[in-house]
């Protein structure tokens, strides 16, 4: 009969583990994402700095490596071999890519949203709807905009407090 109730016990705290009331980690962090987008695909390191902008370059593929995005609110800034550009929104290859990223992302750290038990956070934004899963740490996992035809993987994931550049 005791290990019953252990056994009951041990479900119940598990249970209330997992009930949705994970808090998003979704700034002062760094990431490495694979980005499928319709036919295409990405590779990029990225971090979501502390006062919510992100940083993200290239690794894949080879004709855009090394070039670094960082983007603040609609602004977006491109660097590459030492040129830095401010480019008219989604004019620049991959901006408006990495913008799909970004506004879940920037909307979820705004408006506060939680997740549910499932650890997902459905939205919309820009008119497109969008579900960005969680890890039980509350860290992004994956991130889908199903009409634009884009799912974003997370990981290497790494919480660092001095993320400020």
């Amino acid at each position: 009969m005791k290990k019953f109730c252990l056994a009951v016990l041990v479900c119940l705290v598990l249970a209330g583990c997992s009930s949705g009331n994970t808090t998003p980690v979704l700034k002062g962090i760094t990431f490495t994402a694979e980005i499928a987008y319709y036919n295409e695909s990405y590779t990029l390191s990225g971090q979501i700095l502390n006062d919510g902008s992100m940083v993200a370059t290239l690794l894949k593929p080879d004709e855009l490596a090394n070039l670094k995005l960082t983007l603040n609110g609609d602004r977006i800034t491109a660097e590459y071999k030492g040129l830095t550009y401010t480019p008219v929104e989604g004019s620049l290859p991959f901006s408006a890519v990495l913008q799909n990223l970004y506004d879940p992302v920037c909307q979820v750290n705004k408006e506060g949203l939680l997740p549910d038990k499932n650890g997902k956070i459905q939205g919309e934004i820009n008119g497109t709807d969008y579900t960005l899963t969680l890890s039980p740490t509350g860290l992004p996992q994956r991130l889908e905009l199903p009409k634009r035809g884009m799912v974003v993987t997370f990981y290497n994931l790494c919480v660092k407090e001095d993320v400020n550049e």
